[in-house]
């Protein structure tokens, strides 16, 4: 990492650079709800003592050289130009959760305003009225399990303050060992499979982000939907009903749960929108929004008013995982991301896969979206292709340059639907 002293500027990885592109511009948001009024100057101090934002990257700008590369930069960091304060309530008449939800909205809408060259690429609102802070940090920072993992290292345990939160010991990866010689086939039938899969998935990832795509539904948008306005909304799930679900099936995990959910709303959306094959409009209240905004007949609008019909039994709907790749699961210990480490450094390490949903009208038994779901992931997770998809993201990247791949993949994507 570049320093003050001797001038030095640190590289972007591939992927940083990647998160940078104005066709991605990735930014996390992250709300915390207080039980107490928000104390202004303790909030501050505690921010600067934070590991997470003592980080060099927290304490770096972005800098282009004369070819346009990117760079980080070290600099002294004013927490006044990084504090935001809002007073008043967001709007009238809306509970905390919903005035959050629409000031997050609203303020997804800003992001570009966040790649200012005059400050590190984060910054803390504090909503006053809904005793509620909201971190906005640029994706080219770290990923989730760096963030996570040091904004804990920053935390401390509600019931023996001088104590930082347990994370748990990372789940063991230590293979059992056969006593005898005949379960060897058991090993090459394994060995088969991930080969099999990993060549069919990234086979497939390299068709569906190139050139192939989903068949337009109510949930497509069109060209220029990255310019509709916003709306976020939240749902909340019980953890032990998810348990119970997760019980009905064996061998089932919570992810499983999640994506059988994702998958009946979708579903169920899809029906209201298209029912019985009349057609509507996708997204008809926020086309009606977006055309306000627009002055002129141009490209950006062509797609915005579809006709639709019913949707056909078995359609495709390509969701997106994210998947950790660092050689330690979960969550990190902040000494190792902070040294560096190749296998658990700082940094965006994860790769994606292809989480196909197919549309079904009804299942007699809603156990089957998660008996479908299992199988799904059984199968995604004897493959690598969250690997290769690292891979092939770093060196395109890398090698043809960021503008190619950006505006290839991008221009592939405007009829294609995906979920995260």
């Amino acid at each position: 990492m570049g320093s003050l002293e001797n001038g030095s500027d640190e590289p972007l990885t591939p992927v940083g650079r990647l998160f940078l592109q104005k066709e991605i511009n990735q930014v996390i948001y992250c709300a915390f709800g207080m039980r107490q009024p928000l104390d202004v100057d303790a909030l501050k101090l505690a921010i600067q003592s934070c590991p997470m934002f003592m980080h060099p990257r927290f304490c770096s700008l972005l800098v282009r050289d004369s070819a346009g590369r990117e760079h980080w930069r070290r600099t002294c960091v004013d927490i006044d130009r990084h504090v935001i304060l809002v007073h008043g309530p967001i709007a009238e008449g809306l509970s905390d959760e919903a005035a959050v939800n629409k000031y997050l909205a609203d303020l997804s809408t800003d992001s570009p305003g966040l790649m200012g060259d005059d400050k590190p690429l984060w910054d803390v609102h504090l909503l006053m009225a809904h005793q509620c802070m909201v971190l906005r940090i640029h994706h080219a920072l770290g990923d989730g399990i760096s963030l996570i993992s040091s904004f804990l290292a920053g935390s401390r345990r509600v019931d023996d303050p001088e104590a930082l939160p347990t994370i748990g010991p990372p789940s063991s990866t230590t293979r059992r060992r056969s006593d005898g010689g005949g379960e060897w086939w058991k090993a090459v039938v394994r060995v088969l499979e991930v080969v099999w899969f990993t060549v069919v998935f990234v086979v497939e990832f390299v068709l569906r982000i190139m050139w192939v795509s989903d068949r337009t539904t109510p949930l497509s948008g069109g060209a220029g939907v990255e310019l509709w306005p916003r709306k976020l909304a939240t749902a909340r799930f019980s953890m032990e009903d998810m348990k119970v679900v997760k019980s009905a099936v064996a061998n089932a995990t919570i992810n499983d749960v999640l994506l059988g959910i994702v998958s009946v709303g979708l579903f169920k959306y899809m029906d209201h929108q298209s029912p019985n094959g009349k057609k509507r409009t996708a997204f008809p209240h926020i086309h009606s929004d977006f055309c306000r905004f627009k002055d002129d007949e141009s490209q950006t609008t062509k797609n915005a008013h579809l006709p639709l019909s019913a949707v056909q039994e078995g359609t495709r709907i390509k969701g997106v995982a994210i998947v950790n790749l660092r050689e330690q699961q979960g969550l990190q210990e902040l000494s190792n991301l902070m040294e560096g480490n190749q296998g658990l450094r700082w940094g965006n390490k994860f790769g994606t896969i292809l989480l196909p949903v197919h549309y079904s009208r009804s299942c007699g038994d809603p156990l089957e979206y998660l008996r479908k779901a299992k199988s799904m992931m059984a199968r995604k997770k004897k493959s690598l292709e969250a690997h290769f998809s690292y891979k092939i993201g770093d060196m395109a990247m890398t090698y043809p340059g960021a503008h190619v791949r950006i505006s290839s993949r991008f221009c592939n994507s405007e009829n294609r639907t995906t979920i995260s």
